[in-house]
Parts: C-alpha cells; structure tokens; sequence
C-alpha cells in the first residue's frame, strides 16, 4: 500500500473514531442528564407522596377509626357521626386531588395509578361506614361496620402496594427511600 493511501486511510479511521467517541459522550451526557432529572422529579414526588400520606394517615389513625369504634360501641349518636364522616369524606377527597395533581415521571405512573385507587378505596370505606351510621339499630349498624372493615383494609392493601412501587423507583433511580414514606 502507497504511503499516501495508508495515511488517508489512518485519517479516515481516526475520524470515524473521534465521532463515534463524540456521538457516545453526547449520549453519554443525555442519559446521565435525564437520569438526573427523573432522579429530581422522583424525589419531588416521593416528598408529596409523604407529606399528603402523613395528612391522609394522621386522620385515619386519630379520628377516623377511633369514631369507628365509638360507633360500633354506641358511644357516639349516629347524627354526630355523620356529620364527622361527611367532613373526613372531603377531607380525603381533597388530599386523593392533591395526590392527583402532584407531578411525577413517567416511571410513577403506576404508582400515582396505586395510591389513587388507594384513596378511591378509602373513600368506599367512608361512605359504607357513613351508612352504617344511618340503619336504625346499634345491631345493624354493628353488622355493617362488620361487612365495610374489609373495604378498608383493602385500600391499607392498595396503599401499600403504591409505595413499595414508589419505593422500587426510587432505588432504581439511585435514591434511598424514607423509612417514614
């Protein structure tokens, strides 16, 4: 081979060497760039997700079960409770929107999927614990508080399936969950 070809054919190799290491260093930098804002937009939302679950489960564990059990034992009038469940239904009606609204990546969408059946689910509950309150007798109101428990349980069920999918992204994308998620 003339030395003249065997250069021109160095500089065509040594080209394609500098582009191809160009073209994978912007793709490179792409990935990590992306990566560090699904990282961010994770993150966001996970903080959301804690502060709307510790409002959401500070209403359940504090009044929303105990005025359960204050029914079921007659410890509460029907009417009183009532009134407290339809305040807890738009209570949580309120905080399922702020869970709606709350940003997240594309990796959430089943997450955000979860924790809204979740919030649907705890909502079910409410509405059959609030009818509960309406039959005429202690017995029937027990029988009923009885068939909607598992309802609620349901929705501890949902819930919890929504954060552990959070939780999986979260370490997927490099970041350490909360122990209070």
């Amino acid at each position: 081979m003339k030395k003249k070809s065997r250069n021109r054919l160095i500089a065509i190799v040594a080209g394609v060497a500098v582009v191809t290491a160009a073209v994978w260093g912007v793709l490179v930098l792409r990935r990590n760039a992306g990566r560090t804002a699904d990282r961010a937009a994770v993150a966001a939302y996970a903080d959301t997700v804690k502060e709307l679950s510790f409002e959401g489960g500070r209403l359940l564990q504090t009044e929303i079960k105990p005025r359960v059990t204050d029914l079921r034992e007659g410890d509460v009038t029907p009417e009183q409770f009532g009134r407290e469940a339809d305040n807890w239904i738009g209570l949580y009606q309120d905080i399922r929107l702020r869970f709606a609204d709350a940003t997240h990546p594309k990796r959430l969408d089943e997450a955000a999927r979860l924790y809204d059946e979740a919030f649907a689910t705890y909502l079910e509950a409410f509405e059959a614990f609030l009818d509960a309150s309406r039959l005429a007798t202690q017995a029937e109101r027990n029988d009923a508080i009885t068939d909607a428990v598992p309802i609620a349980e349901r929705a501890d069920k949902i819930f919890d399936r929504a954060r552990d999918e959070l939780e999986g992204q979260m370490r997927i994308v490099g970041l350490d969950p909360p122990s209070d998620l």
